[in-house]
Parts: C-alpha cells; sequence; structure tokens
C-alpha cells in the first residue's frame, strides 16, 4: 500500500502545479508575456527532448521498437487517435461556449426585467409623491428593491464552466499525461510527470488570468485521470518482465522525444496516433521470444 500512495506522489504535485499556477494567474496573469510563455515552451520543450532520448536508450530490442512504432503509428493514424482527442476538445469547448452563452441570455434577461421593475417603480413613487392627498409612504416592499439578487452581465458563472472543461482537457489529453502516469506506476519513474507539472503550472498561470478559478479545479480531473492511469500501470507490474518493461520505457521515450519536439516546434508530429504502440511493443517481444 506504500508504494502505491508513493507512485502517486507526482501525481499529487501535478495537481498542486496547477492549483498553485491557478492562484499566481488570477493575480499576476496580466504580465505573464507571448514573450515569457516562449521562454518557458522552450525551456520545457528542450528538457524533454532530453527525457525522450535518455528513455529511449534503455532498450536494446531496437528492431522491435522500429516494428513497433510503425505498427502502432499506423493503428493510431487509422483510428485518427489525435484527431479524435482534438474533436472531444472542440466539443467541450463548443458546449461551454454554449452553456455561456445561454447563461448570459438569461442574466440579461433577468436584468432587463428588474430595470423595467425599478422603472415602474420609480413612477409609481413620483407619482404618489406628488398627490397632494395622501400622507402616506412608499410600501417597504417598493423601497426595498434593490434588495433583488444581483446578476453579472459578464457570464461569470458559465466561465467558470469554460474555464474548468478546457483545463481539464489540455492538461489530460496529451500523450505525456498516459506515458508519464504508466511510467510511474510501472517504473517509480517521475520524471515525466514532474516535467508536465511545470508545464501545466504555467499554463494554469495563463488560462486562470483568462477563464478564473475554475482552472484551478481541474487539479481534480488530473487526479482522478491521472491516478486511475498510474493504478493501471502499479497492477500490471508483476505480469511484465524486465525485457517488456525496458521496451515499453523504449517507445515511450520515442513518444516524448516527439512531444519536445512539437514543444519547440521544430514538428508537428500527431504524437497521440503512436500509442498503440505501447501494447505492439510487449506484443512483439512475447513473439520474438517464443520465435528465438
Amino acid at each position: 500500500m506504500q508504494g502505491v500512495f508513493r507512485a502517486m506522489i507526482a501525481t499529487v504535485i501535478n495537481a498542486a502545479s496547477v492549483i498553485l499556477g491557478s492562484l499566481i494567474g488570477l493575480v499576476l496573469g496580466k504580465y505573464v508575456t507571448v514573450q515569457k510563455q516562449h521562454i518557458v515552451m522552450t525551456g520545457a520543450g528542450i528538457v524533454t527532448v532530453l527525457i525522450g532520448i535518455y528513455m529511449g536508450l534503455k532498450t536494446t530490442a531496437f528492431v522491435e521498437l522500429v516494428l513497433a512504432l510503425i505498427i502502432g503509428g499506423l493503428i493510431g493514424s487509422a483510428l485518427r487517435i489525435e484527431d479524435s482527442i482534438e474533436a472531444l476538445g472542440n466539443r467541450l469547448e463548443q458546449l461551454s461556449l454554449r452553456r455561456a452563452q445561454a447563461g448570459t441570455h438569461t442574466m440579461n434577461a433577468m436584468n432587463t426585467t428588474r430595470r423595467a421593475g425599478t422603472a415602474a417603480i420609480t413612477t409609481m413613487s413620483e407619482t404618489m409623491n406628488t398627490a397632494d392627498t395622501t400622507e402616506h409612504s412608499m410600501p417597504a416592499s417598493m423601497e426595498t428593491n434593490n434588495n433583488l439578487p444581483a446578476t453579472s452581465d459578464d457570464g461569470s458563472t458559465s466561465k467558470f464552466g469554460k474555464g474548468f472543461l478546457n483545463a481539464s482537457v489540455l492538461f489530460c489529453a496529451g500523450a505525456m499525461t498516459i506515458l508519464g502516469a504508466i511510467e510511474a506506476g510501472v517504473n517509480r519513474n517521475y520524471t515525466l510527470l514532474l516535467t508536465k507539472s511545470v508545464l501545466d503550472g504555467f499554463m494554469a498561470i495563463v488560462f486562470a488570468s483568462m477563464y478564473g478559478i475554475g482552472v484551478a479545479f481541474s487539479a481534480l480531473t488530473i487526479l482522478v485521470y491521472q491516478g486511475i492511469l498510474t493504478w493501471l500501470g502499479i497492477f500490471l507490474e508483476p505480469v511484465l518482465s524486465d525485457v517488456i518493461m525496458t521496451g515499453i520505457s523504449g517507445v515511450g521515450g520515442c513518444l516524448v522525444l516527439m512531444i519536445g519536439l512539437n514543444l519547440l516546434k521544430l514538428t508537428k508530429i500527431k504524437t497521440a496516433d503512436f500509442l498503440p504502440a505501447l501494447i505492439m511493443m510487449p506484443l512483439i517481444l512475447v513473439v520474438s521470444s517464443l520465435v528465438a
């Protein structure tokens, strides 16, 4: 049980980095320039490339590695994994936008109704005050109209939902999330998730400056999603031999290298399309051992 909690450390740190970044973004987000974002992404990209090379060189089964990447890449491309993940993110964003627009229309209608009611009461008050036939004051219920619940014209409530959804997709949909969690569960190697934590923390600063506190609550999604993947790696560890584990690490290193190159904007590889290679590598290694 202690090993399980230890494997979850990187995921907890990742969630904490998102919360911290969100709080910083709420306070200092306006000072984060595009140039500073570029510096962060470049530094992270270089480190990610180095991590990918280090992981990839752990295996000596390079023939099997090539086959796994080719076959896995073809399967992923046929299944359009990367495009499906992007489409899911786009659908969630559109859903959030529609809800935001509906919420804004509702609040605008409420504000219009409230203003109309206030104007009517004001007119009644003026009429009563100018009447010489009465000495009674305006009813208290009319005077306390300002106690009506205030609403915001900027759709702040729906803004919370949009920030939560978009940040959750951004922080959990990438290949780095899957690879890092499995690597943490199988090999107790937290390097990839810790690197992701730095990236997510800085992205949370930018997102929180735009969407508000809803970004911080995406940490819950990270805890649940990455936690499940980490536990999956823990349960798979006993049935995986050292050769298979190093083979999986080799494939993971290649995928991490792709992520690093994309971060540096040197290329635009659909990394998620190569995720099936993580499954193909153990199968190819097993077949290779049987044939040999």
